[in-house]
């Protein structure tokens, strides 16, 4: 069941933990070149946690939260939040809120003077 209420302080814990264990996470490749598998680092998007595709402006992003930041900052969109401008902002639910999602990428470093 989900708790109707929960404080900001427990989002903001659940938030810091999956971030920890998303930096901690590693996983196996395989090699094409050798079929091996070989131990990789999961590097986590600094936006929504998700596996990151590169250093995208100034920050190490996935696809989805590099192309969002884009198209955000290209349209200069403002957005609003329903819910106080506390959401949590992970991989599955990313797309939930765009006004903090925005402004999660913001407080990650990423700006439009870094491509």
């Amino acid at each position: 069941h989900l708790q109707p209420h929960q404080s900001h302080q427990t989002l903001a814990q659940q938030q810091q933990s999956q971030q920890q264990h998303q930096q901690q996470q590693q996983f196996a490749i395989a090699d094409s070149n050798t079929n091996s598998a070989v131990a990789k680092s999961f590097v986590p998007c600094k936006v929504c946690g998700d596996k990151a595709s590169g250093y995208h402006y100034g920050v190490t992003s996935c696809e989805g939260c590099k192309g969002f930041f884009r198209r955000s900052i290209q349209k200069q969109i403002e957005y609003r939040c329903l819910r106080d401008g506390k959401c949590l902002v992970i991989r599955l639910n990313r797309n939930r809120c765009q006004y903090c999602r925005f402004k999660k990428c913001l407080s990650a470093g990423m700006s439009r003077d870094c491509k």
